[in-house]
Formats: structure tokens, sequence, C-alpha cells
């Protein structure tokens, strides 16, 4: 990168409070566009619109620094990740202590968010199955030496005992080898 291109690029201004509670009303307003499937309904170009939208509204209320489009959408691509991770760790949490007192608190500011999240983009999908692996068994032939891949449990965090393929399997026992 040309030395005087990376001095001349500055940082943009943080989001201000006034800039993201009005983002987050503006989002609110126009979920059904913003995150609906396109279709006869709903197209790209409203979309696209939708989202100036919500950047000429942020830049009413910004002090200074002008928004684009592409920030505001980054800012809630950004703003929502973060917000979705502490969510699900505060439902872990929960769960964890039999709906207690939990130490993961939220913000009125996102609190608000989450209620526009959808609840699988949140808690997974239903009925789903986790497939975060706890434990690897390899059954091993001690007399030979060989191991038998199609014998390999992956144990997922659920409780649930799942066969994967030849394929799969061999690379997650590589993996645990090398590891």
């Amino acid at each position: 990168m040309d030395t005087n291109a990376a001095l001349s690029k500055k940082k943009c201004a943080n989001f201000t409070k006034p800039e993201i509670d009005v983002m987050i009303q503006e989002i609110e307003g126009r979920r059904d566009v913003l995150f609906g499937k396109l279709g006869v309904g709903i197209t790209a170009e409203m979309k696209k619109k939708a989202w100036e939208d919500v950047t000429g509204k942020v830049n009413e209320v910004g002090v200074g620094e002008m928004r684009t489009e592409k920030a505001v959408r980054k800012k809630w691509t950004d703003m929502s990740s973060l917000i979705k991770r502490k969510e699900s760790e505060r439902r872990r949490e929960m769960n964890i202590t039999g709906g207690g007192d939990c130490r993961v608190k939220m913000s009125d500011t996102e609190v608000k968010v989450v209620e526009l999240l959808t609840e699988e983009a949140v808690g997974g999908v239903a009925g789903g199955m986790d497939i975060g692996v706890i434990q690897v068994q390899v059954q091993e032939d001690v007399t030979t030496g060989v191991t038998d891949m199609k014998y390999v449990l992956v144990e997922s965090e659920c409780g649930g005992v799942s066969h994967l393929t030849t394929a799969i399997l061999q690379l997650l026992y590589r993996t645990t080898c090398i590891n």
C-alpha cells in the first residue's frame, strides 16, 4: 500500500448514542424490507432505498461526520453480531443458574436489537442438533494398530451421538493426533 494513501485515510469517528438509537429505530420501522426475502414484494432496489433512508436519518442526528450507507450497514452487522453473542451467553448463563441472577446484563439498546433479530439468529434453529464436538472416540485394533474409522463416534454438546462419514472422521482423527 502506498504510504501517502495509508496516511491520508483516517479512522471514522465512532457512532454516537443518538446515531445508534436512530439507526435502531429506523431499522425497526423498515425491518420487513431490510431483512425480508427478495421476491415479488421486496426487490433489491427497495432494500437499497431502505438502507439509504436509514443512513439519511442517522446523518440528520449526527454531528459533523457524514455516514455512508456502507458504514451504517457495517455498524449494524458488527453491533448485531456482538449482541447476538452476548444474548447467547446470557441465555446459557440463565440455564446454568436455573433462571436466577445472571451475570450478563443487557443495556436497553442491546435489548432493542435482540428484539429486532429473529429467534433463529439468536438461539439457533429449533430442533436442530448442536454439532460442537466434545469427544472423539477412535476404535483402534491393538493387534494390528489399524484405526477403524467407521466406528468413530462424535458426541455433541447436547448429548447426541452421530456417525460421521469416513472422510470427515479421517480429518478429525488427523487433526486430533496432530494437536
